[in-house]
């Protein structure tokens, strides 16, 4: 060995020896998750929203790290017991017990997913039996193709469920994330739709559309890393 091998060797040596420095990470909310910097809790509501409807999400795991996820959202303005929040690109029996008791009376259950065979909700709702039958929404949480992934990895359990769409009133307020179609919302905004009809009430979409609104300025305000990356979001 000469003399410059030597050498390189005492530095690398010398290098991997250096005190590595804690990753600088900004502070987050424990209810809204986001930056203390750009907390989102004075636009969420006072209290927990009162419903009847439980909320089911099935979501991709990448969307849980997203800066411009929605669900947290969701999630801090819906009871803890109505708002079940399941992570995975597989959903197998046993792992999830929740999900398992909701898919023991599939009937009672809808899934959010905008198929072919599915049924415009607001027509499912209009007869008010059926309304009060359905206390379960089931949602996809991620992009697009995230979300036609996990529906059709999973499809043996999920095809017990009857598939709904949402007929969209206005464009999506949360502007930051590329949607494939003008159709296409958030996951809070959709969520907020359907329950406004589920529920009979109206100022649950308004109540979300203001909060994506405000999320939108502000993230575009602070420039997040990755929004000019972001992927269509799923309805």
């Amino acid at each position: 060995m000469d003399d410059s091998d030597s050498w390189e060797n005492e530095h690398v040596k010398g290098l991997a020896q250096l005190p590595i420095e804690p990753s600088c990470m900004r502070l987050k909310c424990e209810r809204c998750k986001r930056p203390k910097s750009v907390c989102l809790c004075e636009h969420l509501p006072e209290r927990p929203i009162d419903i009847r409807t439980t909320v089911c999400i099935l979501q991709h795991p990448n969307e849980e790290q997203r800066s411009l996820t929605t669900v947290p959202l969701l999630s801090a303005s819906l009871p803890s017991d109505k708002c079940i929040i399941h992570r995975g690109k597989r959903f197998p029996l046993g792992k999830y017990l929740h999900l398992d008791k909701m898919l023991e009376t599939p009937e009672r259950a809808v899934l959010l997913y905008p198929s072919r065979e599915a049924v415009d909700l607001s027509l499912l709702v209009g007869d008010h039996d059926c309304r009060q039958a359905i206390d379960t929404l089931v949602v996809l949480d991620g992009t697009w193709r995230q979300a036609s992934s996990i529906f059709n990895t999973n499809y043996g359990r999920l095809k017990v469920l009857k598939l709904v769409k949402l007929q969209v009133p206005a464009l999506s307020s949360y502007v930051i994330r590329t949607q494939p179609t003008d159709q296409c919302l958030s996951t809070v905004e959709s969520v907020a739709l359907a329950l406004s009809l589920l529920e009979g009430n109206p100022d649950l979409h308004k109540v979300a559309a203001n909060q994506v609104f405000f999320v939108a300025f502000v993230v575009q305000i602070c420039s997040f890393p990755d929004v000019s990356t972001t992927t269509a979001s799923f309805v």
